[in-house]
């Protein structure tokens, strides 16, 4: 079997989204606002694109936002660095209140 040099064996990704409306909540030893998490095996460059089928809903810190903030971290904590500053990032969240389905 030939093996391609440029394609790591394997390669997988998770990536950590964080939030600034979510509250806190126990991750390991820590409270996070932390979103989600995603796995994916793109290699480096490659674009991802991930679509949400099974929503899972947080609480959400009362008050009022003028910025949502969004941050996508690697397994490590270190934040994601995008190849090309003017890449698209693109998120829809979604809310609803409590006690309605």
């Amino acid at each position: 079997e030939t093996v391609n040099p440029k394609k790591p064996i394997n390669f997988t990704q998770e990536y950590l989204i964080y939030t600034n409306v979510t509250k806190p909540m126990h991750v390991g030893t820590h409270k996070e606002r932390l979103l989600r998490m995603i796995t994916d095996n793109a290699l480096p460059g490659e674009i991802v694109e991930y679509n949400v089928t099974n929503p899972i809903y947080f609480p959400v810190e009362m008050g009022v936002y003028d910025k949502i903030r969004i941050k996508i971290c690697d397994s490590n904590g270190e934040p994601i660095k995008f190849i090309d500053i003017n890449s698209k990032v693109d998120y829809l969240l979604h809310f609803r209140r409590i006690g309605i389905n």
